[in-house]
């Protein structure tokens, strides 16, 4: 397939996959003698993982690392204790994205309460003083 047919299927824009070659986050796919780019099924299927590591938060830089992982862990050729450790590798990266979510989300959830209150205070208080003291309070 071509690169507007492979962008379609993964529902990512053209230049996000050219952005993703020259940064080698995907590989670069053969061409035709004509300079094509042709791709196949399982250009299609790293486009996605990488997507999809995107929306869960990685950096570009983790991404391709994880991208590499993935490629060796879903090639048949690859013996089974290489996939499996690459698997593992994959899991810690993750572990290591589950734990900064979870530090943000208790983060999130300290301001929320914080200007909750400040809203509280502001809404409920029957003299004008500077917003600054009602959080301090």
């Amino acid at each position: 397939m071509r690169i507007g047919e492979l962008a379609a299927q993964a529902q990512v824009n053209i230049q996000t996959i050219r952005f993703y070659e020259r940064r080698r986050v995907l590989d670069a796919p053969p061409r035709t003698a004509g300079g094509y780019r042709i791709y196949g099924a399982r250009d299609l299927e790293n486009l996605i993982f990488i997507r999809q590591a995107q929306e869960l938060g990685f950096s570009l830089r983790e991404i391709t690392k994880l991208a590499r992982m993935h490629r060796a862990a879903s090639t048949p050729a690859t013996p089974s204790e290489s996939r499996f450790r690459e698997q593992r590798q994959m899991a810690q990266f993750a572990r290591a994205r589950l734990e900064d979510l979870d530090h943000k989300l208790r983060a999130m959830r300290t301001m929320r309460l914080r200007l909750a209150s400040l809203i509280d205070k502001l809404e409920t208080t029957t003299t004008v003083r500077c917003p600054g003291h009602a959080m301090r309070e």
